[in-house]
């Protein structure tokens, strides 16, 4: 049985508190006397990128936001600006046939399986978005303004 003492109080040169109850139980705890630290400031970020179409998403795949004209005579990427890449597709807007046509047309374009490429967006709109998988944002980029008409 540990037989109760009186807690003593003991403040030290070095800026400990020291609390003794017994021989065997002591309790320190340290004293801070001086100037508050100043909080880091945060670590630099990166560059803003310029705005762009293409994105990159959480798990990984590229997200390419497109403005799609279907009932052209030919598919083609039409342009690349800002918001989105203009594309021009060979097939009707009728029972999601336009829709079938841009991923085809997009598997080819990036020489990826038709399996690699969703339909995230869009499916009943002109403002489309897909997802694709396996090629890294700058290769679909490079791929996609190589083909601009």
């Amino acid at each position: 049985m540990i037989n109760p003492t009186p807690a003593r109080i003991l403040l030290a040169s070095h800026q400990k508190l020291q609390l003794h109850f017994s021989e065997s139980l002591s309790i320190s705890y340290s004293l801070s006397m001086g100037k508050k630290a100043k909080p880091s400031p945060p670590p630099a970020s990166a560059p803003p990128s310029p705005p762009s179409p293409l994105s990159v998403a959480k798990n990984g795949s590229i997200l390419i936001s497109i403005a799609a004209k279907p009932g052209a005579k030919l598919s083609t990427v039409t342009d690349f600006s800002e918001d989105s890449v203009g594309v021009a597709i060979a097939a009707p807007p009728v029972d999601g046939e336009a829709n079938t046509h841009l991923v085809k047309y997009f598997s080819q374009l990036l020489g990826v399986k038709k399996s690699d490429i969703s339909l995230e967006s869009g499916a009943r709109a002109r403002n489309k978005v897909i997802s694709v998988v396996g090629l890294c944002l700058e290769e679909v980029e490079r791929k996609i303004k190589d083909d601009i008409s």
